[in-house]
């Protein structure tokens, strides 16, 4: 009887994390197929046609200024990822070559950002590029931890700004969202940690070990400066929309970008767009939506699918992870 109940709650465990997983899928799929649909409602009027025709007028002054802008985002990316390297310890820095850091910076974001589940994704690529130089397991989940806590509180400082800058209110699918408490609310988890990380840097500071007060501000500025380069590479396909302007943009772009993360929808794909449809002015989407809609066809395929397809031959060549 025992041996049953001992059976029993080795298996508990394991289906309670089925279930987990489970509903997480089912999660979202559902708020994908809503997506879906809220694309469909604002774009019902365009034709494909003619949202192939503003795709096709693009130049090459077009390209080369979001390729230069995607170019620029990744770098700031992958200076991320060797801060992360720095904070996860010294050993830790100085026995990964440059080149592997770019490698993994590349290969890491390009996933997480594409496939979602930055954590795991990440993970998995430093755990093949970072193994071979003799990084345990533990110091590469430390390195993909602090790449993705720093991501969120960029999304959170960033998005928070955005909120306040803008109109007290927001109007989202037929309902009006009070701006600045939402602000608030966004802000206080950013200034917590801003404040823990300060306060610890200090404290290691006195106590004779190296400083790292300067960390906590780079987490900050980092994230922010992605998230402007980003939306530059969306803003210059929609330069031939001269109805927007460019700051009204950047703050629904922040936004958008943000409810794309939280949906962990892979590559928010949908999410964004929506709502970054739904906060365009309607007039807007009714007078330039073909040209609207292939600017965000143009930023998904330069900053997602370009990334992805440079990245997958990379990472086969990394060979398999070596972890000690």
């Amino acid at each position: 009887m025992r041996r049953n109940e001992d059976r029993f709650d080795a298996i508990e465990p394991s289906r309670r994390r089925g279930f987990a997983r489970a509903g997480s899928i089912v999660v979202r799929v559902a708020i994908f197929a809503a997506a879906i649909w809220a694309l469909r409602r604002e774009l019902r009027e365009l034709h494909a046609s003619g949202v192939r025709a503003a795709v096709v007028s693009y130049g090459v002054g077009h390209l080369a200024v979001a390729g230069a802008l995607v170019v620029a985002s990744f770098t700031v990316l992958i200076a991320i990822e060797w801060l992360a390297l720095r904070y996860a310890g010294p050993e830790e820095i100085t026995a990964v070559p440059v080149g592997a850091i770019l490698r993994t910076g590349l290969v890491a974001n390009a996933f997480s950002q594409s496939l979602g589940l930055a954590v795991v994704t990440g993970t998995a690529v430093r755990a093949r590029s970072y193994g071979r130089y003799g990084l345990d397991a533990s110091a590469i989940a430390r390195v993909s931890i602090f790449v993705t806590v720093t991501a969120t509180l960029g999304f959170l400082g960033a998005t928070a700004t955005a909120l306040v800058l803008g109109s007290p209110t927001l109007s989202i699918v037929s309902r009006t969202v009070n701006a600045r408490a939402a602000a608030a609310v966004l802000a206080i988890p950013f200034i917590a940690y801003m404040t823990w990380a300060v306060v610890r840097a200090r404290g290691r500071e006195r106590s004779g070990s190296a400083s790292r007060a300067w960390v906590p501000a780079l987490q900050a500025i980092l994230p922010a400066a992605d998230l402007l380069i980003m939306g530059g590479v969306l803003l210059a396909f929609l330069s031939a929309t001269h109805a927007i302007d460019g700051l009204a943009l950047m703050r629904i772009y922040v936004i958008a970008q943000s409810a794309a993360v939280i949906s962990h929808v892979p590559g928010g794909a949908g999410v964004f767009e929506a709502t970054l449809l739904t906060l365009l002015p309607h007039n807007l989407v009714a007078a330039q939506g073909a040209q609207i809609a292939a600017a965000l066809v143009m930023f998904r395929l330069s900053y997602y699918l370009v990334p992805l397809l440079i990245a997958i031959p990379i990472w086969l060549w990394m060979g398999k992870p070596q972890l000690r």
